[in-house]
């Protein structure tokens, strides 16, 4: 795999990539992050210390912690109203890799599935009638007669 296809890859990724150096200086940030961020697409942050870009102090916490835990962390924070997560993966040449990703769409995939599930334990509380029973399980021909007004 050459470079250029695996920053094609970040790119189109739904996620805000960023790759930090060790001295914590923007290696690589792609469109997605520098949109979650609020980072003007114009403004150049690559080369530049994070804490110059960015005041975020879950997530400079949170890659202080990957470094002296050496495993991943996440943490939550507003960025500017919107509701944000990072993921932090220390890699062992002290570079990092923050995956970005907006939790309203992730906030609203769960509202989703908790009405459905509400919608469904609904309608199997709802009892049926005896002959909507008899009608769907037996295809009774006098019952729907009488429906037609036959």
């Amino acid at each position: 795999m050459n470079a250029p296809q695996l920053l094609a890859w970040i790119n189109a990724a739904t996620q805000g990539w960023m790759i930090l150096a060790p001295d914590h200086s923007i290696a690589y940030i792609n469109d997605r992050a520098e949109w979650l961020l609020h980072i003007p697409s114009n403004r150049l942050v690559r080369g530049m210390k994070l804490r110059d870009v960015l005041d975020i102090p879950a997530l400079e916490e949170l890659i202080f912690s990957s470094r002296y835990q050496l495993r991943s962390q996440r943490c939550e924070w507003d960025q500017q109203g919107t509701p944000l997560e990072a993921v932090v993966l220390p890699d062992s040449d002290e570079y990092w890799l923050v995956l970005i990703q907006s939790r309203q769409s992730l906030e609203a995939q769960q509202q989703q599935q908790e009405c459905w599930v509400s919608d469904v334990a609904h309608e199997l509380k709802t009892p049926l009638t005896p002959e909507d029973l008899v009608d769907s399980a037996w295809g009774d021909p006098l019952a729907r007669s009488r429906r037609n007004g036959g």
